[in-house]
């Protein structure tokens, strides 16, 4: 789902109001630790991850050790199992009058 408060599939619907959102990709935020710009694996050296939080993962690039997500182990298990715990488009947000993740559409 979709929470950016947005049509992005042009139906006349927000698509955090919808059971699925198809258009929007996940966009989890990367912090470049050491100033040396983002650096991702290979496709092939990548990983499996349940970025949209669905219960199905998918084979990604991944970033490499001297970059890191902004995450929170929502679960408390040790693990950033899925994208609901990375911080981003994803991200769960209060309904509020205000918008989506505090910047408007």
């Amino acid at each position: 789902m979709c929470n950016d408060g947005v049509d992005n599939d042009c139906d006349g619907a927000t698509d955090d109001e919808q059971a699925a959102c198809y258009n929007c990709q996940p966009s989890p935020i990367v912090i470049d630790v050491l100033g040396d710009g983002i650096n991702l694996t290979s496709a092939a050296d990548g990983v499996m991850f349940d970025i949209t939080a669905k219960g199905r993962p998918k084979h990604f690039s991944w970033i490499r050790g001297d970059d890191a997500w902004l995450a929170l182990d929502r679960n408390g298990n040790g693990m950033i199992d899925n994208g609901a715990e990375l911080f981003g488009n994803y991200t769960p947000q209060p309904r509020t009058d205000s918008p989506p993740n505090g910047f408007a559409p």
